[in-house]
C-alpha cells in the first residue's frame, strides 16, 4: 500500500489519502499453484498435458520413467507416438467420440515404450474448458499396470496347466 499526505494552504499536514492492495487471494492463489506443481512432479502415475490440437506441452518425471521419453523428446508432439499397434484405430476413434461427448475417457492400452517394450497402462484422459466452455487442454493420468497385467496372465496359464495336469 502506499499513503500520500495532504496539507492544507499554509502548508500543515492536515490528513493522508492512500491504498491499499488485498493480496491474500493472490497469496492463496500462488500458494495452490505450488501445491498442484508439487502434485503434479511427485505422483507416480504419468501425466501428459496436452494442447486442443493434442500436442504434448508438458509431462510430469514419473511420465519419463513409464515411457522411457524425456519430456524434450516429447514436447510439441501426438502422445500417438507411444502406441503399441496392439489397438486397431477403431479403438481409438471409440476413445475420442467418448472423450468428444462425455468430456473424460477411462481404460486400458497397451503402448510402447521408447525401448520397444510393451507397456499396460491404467489411463484416464479428460478434456480441459475454460469458464467459457472452449476446449483448451487435455490432461492425461497413465497408471503403469504392465506387472500386474503379466501376473495375471501367468497365473491364468498356471491354472491351465494345472487342470490339464489333473484331468
Amino acid at each position: 500500500g502506499y499513503a500520500v499526505p495532504l496539507f492544507d494552504a499554509e502548508g500543515r499536514p492536515r490528513g493522508s489519502v492512500g491504498a491499499f492492495l488485498d493480496v491474500t487471494e493472490r497469496a492463496r492463489i500462488e500458494a495452490q499453484l505450488r501445491l498442484s506443481a508439487s502434485v503434479f512432479e511427485s505422483t507416480g502415475d504419468a501425466i501428459v498435458i496436452t494442447d486442443r490440437d493434442n500436442r504434448v506441452i508438458s509431462v510430469n518425471r514419473a511420465f519419463e520413467v513409464v515411457t522411457g521419453y524425456s519430456a524434450q523428446e516429447v514436447l510439441g508432439r501426438n502422445p500417438r507416438v507411444l502406441q503399441s499397434g496392439r489397438h486397431d484405430s477403431a479403438f481409438y476413434q471409440r476413445m475420442w467420440r467418448e472423450i468428444e461427448h462425455n468430456g473424460t475417457w477411462q481404460g486400458e492400452v497397451w503402448d510402447q515404450r521408447k525401448d520397444g517394450e510393451a507397456v499396460c497402462l491404467q489411463v484416464s484422459i479428460n478434456a480441459v474448458r475454460d469458464t467459457r466452455g472452449v476446449l483448451t487442454h487435455y490432461c492425461a493420468v497413465y497408471a503403469d499396470v504392465t506387472r500386474r497385467r503379466r501376473a495375471e496372465a501367468e497365473l491364468i496359464r498356471l491354472n491351465a496347466e494345472l487342470e490339464e495336469r489333473v484331468t
